[in-house]
């Protein structure tokens, strides 16, 4: 059935199409190179589709790299930037023809007529009184305007008008009598009065008001620029001449009746539009100068390829939907053949060793850096599991290749990363078994050793802690955080003799004992004193008394450590502890105690003059010299120790 299930994946693995067309260096192609059976066909159907504006920009950049390759895009530039300058001002010229015949403009020329029709209606009404003349109508504008005709032609001819009596009349040219010459002085008055002045100032107001809807003003739709958009932007040309027809009919209305109260239909200016195609223009001017340079012609040929590949990729979107759903059948096929894969409990070994890995230990791990100052060491966890077992291991990240550990990092860095790793596996544990380490702090700095120290005495709630370690100062780190923990641990030591190895003592090395367990082995010692085999000679007599005080003289200076000062200040101590400083009492007696003591001891430490005749003391004497209190009886004063003494230069056996 695998044999089956892998020929029908390959068979249909053969089925994919391939698209030479799209340019590898395309999003599309990207696209179409991560295709599977969890893709979205609705996301490779919006990347084929091109709206308005793109489908636009793909037109337009097609046009400018062509120019830019006839070497003609300078040129297509410039008279582009001239359809955006003419598309601007006439913009600007539809705006202001829409002003004209807005609201307000009708509003000053409807005023403007009431304040003509009612200067000429008092003009009319001032001459009503040359209605009784024969001839009708004098007074009116008409006359008016014969009157000012001989006036100028008067004028010129160097006259007078009125001419008085006895000159003759530019009209007539009769003699003016003086009945004539008086009736035309009357007029001359009419004619001057302020009413008169008014109604032909009203006029000459409104013929102004008049001239901005005057029908010239719309040659404007006989541009060649207006006639050239007809073919290019024939939409956009056919609304500009649908607003001029507009604003020419207002204007007619308007100069029909020019103080009637007009209702004229809202028009709708498509100066804005106009303007906006002017910036599309001046957009393009820059498209085709950036066509010029080279490196943004680049750039653009980059958005040109990404365009067009989204077109032709609408065109093969029926071979991509079948071959993703060709990906959906062929993962379905690989899930059953995963399925029946021999090595399902190691695949399953590695599933959990992943999620463990990924989720809990990864986590006490990046505790266990933080406690050991390694957060700073870029490493993760890298499980494999092969043959049914897991192995993990800890890899370098952010650098460059694949280095080793220990091609980067320091001695102390690999060993503080080496224990981060452990401690975290001990803390994943779920059972009790016992740890052993070997000098875990080889090469580590103070608080590392601490962290150390303190993290094994903790972890000896849940299981056995061995430590081997040849660091004192490791070893009283662990004693000192197990007192403070209540602990009482074994402390062996394990030893050398020659070529004897594995000795082991039942209790630590002298030296890393505190006092109470000095003076009780000290005390031991006393007590086994005189079932030692006999020294040889005095100078092994002497050898051993001299150990003996050695070892009382570091107990006293231990004393002094830990009950006299209360372990305010001690060696191998990170901290002074200051609150304990209230319970340190220091009295004469004490001090007197101590330096008879450490004088005592220092007879059989430091080097005898040889004219000295110290005597060996005996085994009563050494723990007299071991009890501290004065008046503490000694234990072994009863007894007598066999020992060496001088008599007249030599050795004598007691």
């Amino acid at each position: 059935m695998r044999a089956d299930l892998s020929r029908d994946m390959k068979t249909l693995t053969l089925e994919a199409p391939s698209f030479p067309e799209l340019k590898s260096d395309t999003a599309v192609r990207a696209v179409l190179g991560t295709l599977g059976a969890g893709t979205k066909l609705e996301d490779v159907r919006s990347l084929a589709t091109l709206d308005e504006a793109q489908r636009g920009r793909l037109t337009e950049l097609r046009a400018v790299l062509a120019s830019a390759e006839a070497r003609s895009a300078r040129a297509d530039a410039e008279a582009v930037r001239q359809d955006a300058r003419q598309a601007e001002a006439l913009a600007t010229e539809l705006r202001e023809l829409g002003r004209r015949v807005a609201e307000p403009a009708r509003e000053k020329l409807r005023q403007q007529a009431e304040r003509t029709a009612s200067a000429e209606a008092a003009a009319e009404l001032a001459a009503q009184e040359f209605s009784n003349l024969r001839i009708g109508g004098v007074g009116g504008e008409p006359w008016r305007q014969l009157w000012h005709a001989a006036r100028v032609f008067a004028e010129q001819g160097g006259a007078d008008f009125p001419p008085p009596s006895g000159e003759p009349c530019p009209l007539c040219v009769q003699e003016m009598t003086p009945d004539a010459a008086s009736r035309l002085s009357h007029f001359e008055a009419h004619v001057r009065s302020s009413v008169q002045a008014e109604a032909r100032q009203a006029r000459e107001a409104l013929e102004s008001a008049l001239e901005p809807v005057d029908a010239r003003h719309l040659d404007i739709s006989r541009r060649p620029f207006i006639v050239g958009l007809r073919e290019r932007e024939p939409e956009l040309a056919s609304a500009l001449r649908q607003y001029v027809e507009a604003i020419g009919a207002q204007m007619e209305t308007m100069r029909a009746d020019p103080a009637g109260a007009q209702v004229l239909p809202v028009l709708h200016e498509p100066s804005d539009q106009l303007q906006e195609w002017g910036k599309t223009r001046a957009a393009h001017a820059d498209t085709l100068l950036a066509a010029d340079d080279p490196h943004r012609e680049k750039e653009l040929r980059a958005e040109l390829a990404e365009l067009d590949a989204r077109e032709k990729l609408a065109a093969r979107l029926p071979d991509v939907e079948q071959w993703v759903g060709t990906l959906v059948r062929i993962a379905a096929l690989h899930r059953a053949h995963s399925a029946l894969a021999t090595n399902r409990i190691t695949i399953k070994q590695r599933q959990l060793s992943e999620e463990i890995v990924s989720g809990a230990l990864n986590a006490k791990l990046g505790e266990e850096l933080r406690n050991l100052d390694c957060s700073h060491i870029p490493v993760a966890l890298h499980p494999h599991t092969q043959v049914g077992e897991t192995q993990v291991a800890l890899r370098l990240t952010a650098t460059q290749g694949t280095p080793k550990v220990s091609e980067i990092l320091s001695e102390g860095e690999q060993r503080a990363l080496s224990l981060s790793f452990f401690l975290a596996e001990v803390a994943m544990s779920e059972g009790d078994g016992g740890i052993i380490v070997d000098d875990p702090v080889s090469s580590l700095d103070d608080e590392r050793r601490d962290y150390i120290a303190k993290r094994l005495v903790a972890e000896t709630a849940h299981r056995q802690v061995v430590v081997f370690t040849h660091d004192l100062p490791f070893l009283l780190d662990l004693m000192d955080r197990a007192e403070q923990a209540g602990l009482h641990p074994l402390v062996q030591g394990v030893w050398r003799l020659g070529t004897e190895v594995g000795r082991v003592d039942d209790h630590p090395p002298f030296k890393a004992m505190k006092l109470k367990p000095r003076i009780g082995l000290l005390d031991q010692e006393v007590a086994r004193w005189h079932k030692q085999e006999s020294p040889r000679d005095f100078d092994e007599a002497w050898r051993r008394v001299c150990d003996f005080y050695a070892r009382l003289r570091t107990t006293w200076e231990r004393g002094v450590e830990e009950r006299l000062f209360k372990g305010v200040v001690a060696r191998f101590q990170r901290e002074v502890k200051t609150q304990a400083l209230s319970d340190i009492v220091v009295t004469p007696e004490m001090v007197t105690l101590v330096r008879e003591g450490m004088t005592r001891c220092s007879m059989f430490v430091h080097d005898e003059p040889p004219g000295a005749n110290t005597r060996l003391p005996d085994r009563a004497r050494l723990a007299q010299d071991l009890v501290v209190h004065p008046g503490n009886p000694c234990p072994y004063a009863s007894r007598v120790l066999p020992v060496y003494v001088h008599l007249n230069g030599r050795a004598v056996w007691l």
